[in-house]
């Protein structure tokens, strides 16, 4: 006997609550910050493989925003590198893509959201060394945060 699918919105729902609840838990203990995000990751990519893109971005924002409903925006980086990454990869899995065209899509998604961060905060996001806001510094922070992300 073969136990039917739960409807779209509460498998969503479930999902998202996973990914809220692997939020949390990496908020609470930063040294595992990436693998505790990481079963949030897997529901969110799994959200966006059976129901689309923008479904699974959507169900990323809500527990995103859960998530910063319970903690506040304290320590958000890394479950954000998962929200934004995730669904990405999951409708990649989904269409049938290669791995390696899911690993260089997932290092773009990274790099960008690195180096925004570094240019916004002025903060080298791999040192955690400040540095002056200078045009030249904030070019060669970038591209030192690129670097270490390849």
């Amino acid at each position: 006997m073969s136990v039917p699918s739960p409807s779209p919105a509460t498998e969503s729902l479930g999902l998202a609550h996973v990914a809220t609840a692997s939020f949390v838990g990496a908020r609470v203990a930063p040294a595992a910050q990436f693998w505790l995000t990481l079963p949030g990751g897997v529901a969110l990519a799994r959200a966006a493989a059976r129901m689309g893109a923008a479904h699974g971005y959507a169900v990323s924002l809500a527990a995103t925003l859960q998530a910063v409903a319970i903690l506040g925006p304290l320590r958000i980086n890394g479950p954000l590198t998962q929200a934004l990454s995730a669904p990405l990869i999951g409708r990649l899995e989904a269409r049938g893509a290669r791995p390696a065209t899911q690993v260089l899509a997932c290092l773009a998604v990274r790099l960008v959201h690195y180096t925004v961060l570094s240019a916004l905060t002025g903060t080298d996001t791999l040192s955690g060394a400040r540095n002056s806001r200078s045009p030249d510094t904030m070019i060669s922070r970038s591209k030192m945060t690129s670097a270490g992300m390849i």
